[in-house]
C-alpha cells in the first residue's frame, strides 16, 4: 500500500506557555504556529529574520500593522539570490530573497531595515529566526519565514510565553535596531522589478495557495 502522509498543522504544546512547529512534507505547524502568534498580536511584533518571502506571513504582519500592532522587521542584506531559488543562482543582487516582503511592507508604511554589520566588509550575516510580540512572547528556532522553509524543508520552531526571555531578546533587537540598520524608505525601480520576478518565481516552483 503507498505511504500517505496526513498533514498536521497543530503545533504542539508539551506544557502551557510552550508550542513546537515542524516544517516537513508531513508538518505544516511551524507556518501554523507563525501565523497564529502574528495574528493573536496586540501592542507590538519585533523581528530579526535571515529571510522572508511567504505571502501569508508577509499578509498577517501586513494586516497586524492595519489593526494597530506596531511592526517592525530587521533583515538581513543577503545578496545570495540563490538562496530564494537555484534559477537565481547567478543574480547577486543585495536583498534578492527579502525584495518582495520589502516592497510589500514599504508599501504599507511597516518599519523595515536591512542589517549592517558590526565590522565592515566581513561576510558577517543576520542568521536570526527571531520574533518578540507583545514583549511577552518568542519565537525562535532554525525556520526563515519562506515558502521553501515552512512548506519544504524539515524545520523547528518554537513559542515561548515569557516576559524576562521576551524582554532580554528585545533589548538585543533595540540595540541592533537602533546601531547595525541601514534605514529602508524606497526600492528603486530594478529592485522592485526584481521583487515582482522573485516572487512569481517562487510561487510557481511551490504552486502555493494561500
Amino acid at each position: 500500500q503507498a505511504f500517505s502522509p496526513i498533514l498536521t498543522e497543530e503545533p504542539e504544546q508539551p506544557f502551557p506557555g510552550f508550542r513546537i512547529g515542524e516544517s516537513w512534507i508531513t508538518k505544516r505547524s511551524a507556518r501554523r504556529l507563525v501565523l497564529d502568534a502574528i495574528a493573536n498580536a496586540k501592542e507590538s511584533i519585533s523581528a530579526e529574520l535571515f529571510m522572508i518571502d511567504e505571502p501569508a506571513v508577509v499578509e498577517a504582519l501586513v494586516q497586524a500593522k492595519y489593526r494597530g500592532v506596531k511592526v517592525r522587521l530587521l533583515l538581513d542584506k543577503v545578496n545570495l539570490a540563490k538562496q530564494a531559488h537555484p534559477l537565481l543562482e547567478k543574480l547577486e543582487v543585495e536583498g534578492a530573497p527579502n525584495l518582495a516582503a520589502v516592497q510589500r511592507f514599504l508599501e504599507n508604511h511597516i518599519d523595515v531595515g536591512w542589517y549592517v554589520p558590526r565590522q565592515p566588509k566581513t561576510h558577517e550575516k543576520l542568521h536570526a529566526k527571531t520574533l518578540v510580540i507583545d514583549q511577552q512572547r518568542v519565537l525562535i528556532g532554525s525556520t526563515n519565514l519562506t515558502l521553501r522553509a515552512l512548506w519544504k524543508n524539515r524545520e523547528m520552531l518554537v513559542s515561548i510565553d515569557n516576559t524576562p526571555l521576551a524582554t532580554e531578546l528585545l533589548a538585543a533587537h533595540n540595540e541592533d535596531w537602533q546601531n547595525h540598520r541601514e534605514e529602508l524608505k524606497s526600492l528603486n525601480r530594478w529592485e522592485r522589478t526584481l521583487a515582482w520576478a522573485v516572487q512569481k518565481i517562487l510561487e510557481n516552483t511551490f504552486k502555493i495557495k494561500n
